[in-house]
């Protein structure tokens, strides 16, 4: 009996050990495990903190930061190898996520369409071109090379109507001859990959004439004429300053406008004292032919704003009410400047329609401008029909009518504009016949 007590006071003794092991154990683990989680704790804390930031550093997604990473990135694209592609591909994504100006935006938008592009991913390039065509870009130049990289992808890429009309547009409008070079190189590229390896040479010497240091239009041209067919190529070189030159061009051009907007308001300004001093008076046709100027001005301020169902009902009235004064017992003077107005009226009222895709109603517009008595604008209208006429693929009625617009006014203010054209078009026309 005394023996199984023992035995029990020595079971429960043991067991007393072996719990207070534990506990002890336990304890000791919580205490490091308290340690782990407040270095944790301090280690992520410093990370959220602000006073480990270096003051010395700017701020980095300020304004001045992503244009200098925009020309940073464009430096990249310049060296035109896959790890500088991949490095300006980081960037473009970065300043894109960050960006809240609209034109650091574009910019960085289209960097990042060629960066895939150039790293053979296609379709997403064109889902970032496709984006910014449905934006009003903020400068012409990044406007083109859009267009540009569009119209090459689309057309190399098996959609060929689509990519060579977006081309072939762009061909006569722009006035780059380094863009006109890369676009006859783009069709000799074409030319090449359906094997008719004549008029893919013959497009990379065009576009030798207009950029003689078009490296890549030099390289497959040479192999070409040592009778080697198919060369390989990937892409076109990269050597443009973009974002450089469109930045710095754009703050300049808002400077201009500053400037302008001034003017207009000193304008407005003066245009009220006059009519507080004439009160009640009844207007006279000079006073009454410039308000019809005022309202005019109006009316191009609406089609610049892109309001055009309104750009038009103003100019329609004002139309009406021209040929109203016009049927009138008018001075010469007064009776020549209604047909000045009437003249930029019928012009401003074919652009209107042209950009509400009513080609024919403007071409209608603009035949009304070469009927009206005043010439101011019948070079002009000539030039715009004829680019109707040339997107419409009717490029012999448009290379008359370019002929037309040089012949009226050798030395006019459009004609350098409607020579370009005529070049164009009669460089399709002979590509077309041979």
């Amino acid at each position: 009996m005394m023996m199984e007590r023992k035995n029990l006071l020595t079971i429960l003794l043991l067991g007393i050990i072996f719990i207070g092991s534990g506990i002890i154990l336990i304890a000791m683990d919580y205490q490091n495990f308290k340690e782990n989680y407040k270095k944790l704790y301090l280690n992520f804390s410093r990370t959220l903190s602000p006073t480990d930031v270096n003051e010395s550093e700017p701020f980095p997604y300020t304004e001045e930061k992503l244009k200098s990473d925009l020309y940073m990135a464009e430096e990249y694209l310049r060296q035109n190898s896959y790890d500088s592609i991949r490095k300006a591909l980081d960037i473009y994504n970065k300043v894109l996520s960050f960006a809240k100006d609209v034109k650091i935006k574009q910019l960085a938008k289209y960097g990042l369409a060629y960066s895939l592009y150039r790293l053979n991913d296609d379709n997403r390039s064109l889902l970032h071109l496709k984006e910014l065509k449905t934006e009003k870009i903020f400068d012409p130049i990044l406007e083109e090379e859009v267009d540009y990289l569009l119209g090459r992808i689309l057309l190399l890429r098996g959609h060929d109507d689509e990519g060579r009309a977006i081309l072939q547009n762009l061909l006569a409008r722009t006035t780059s001859k380094d863009l006109k070079s890369r676009i006859h190189a783009t069709f000799g590229d074409y030319y090449q990959l359906k094997k008719e390896f004549k008029k893919a040479k013959k497009s990379y010497q065009i576009a030798l004439e207009y950029n003689p240091d078009n490296l890549h239009a030099e390289i497959i041209k040479e192999n070409l004429d040592k009778n080697k067919e198919l060369i390989p190529f990937e892409h076109d070189y990269y050597d443009q300053q973009l974002s450089k030159k469109t930045l710095e061009e754009k703050e300049t051009s808002l400077k201009e406008k500053e400037s302008i907007k001034k003017q207009k308001e000193s304008e407005k300004d003066k245009h009220k004292d006059k009519d507080k001093e004439k009160g009640s008076q009844k207007l006279e046709m000079s006073e009454e032919i410039e308000k019809l100027k005022r309202e005019f001005s109006l009316a191009v301020s609406l089609y610049n704003q892109n309001d055009l169902q309104n750009a038009n009902n103003q100019l329609i009235n004002l139309e009406k009410k021209v040929s109203q004064l016009l049927m009138e017992n008018i001075k010469e003077k007064e009776k020549n400047d209604l047909y000045t107005l009437l003249e930029n009226i019928y012009y401003r009222l074919g652009e209107v329609v042209e950009k509400q895709q009513n080609n024919e109603l403007a071409k209608v517009y603009y035949d009304k401008v070469l009927a009206n008595p005043s010439p101011e604008l019948d070079q002009a209208a000539l030039i715009k029909k004829g680019i109707i006429s040339f997107e419409q693929e009717k490029y012999k009625e448009a290379y008359n009518l370019f002929s037309r617009a040089v012949d009226i006014s050798p030395n006019g203010k459009y004609t350098t504009k409607a020579m370009e054209w005529l070049k164009e078009t009669e460089k399709i026309l002979k590509n077309m016949s041979d």
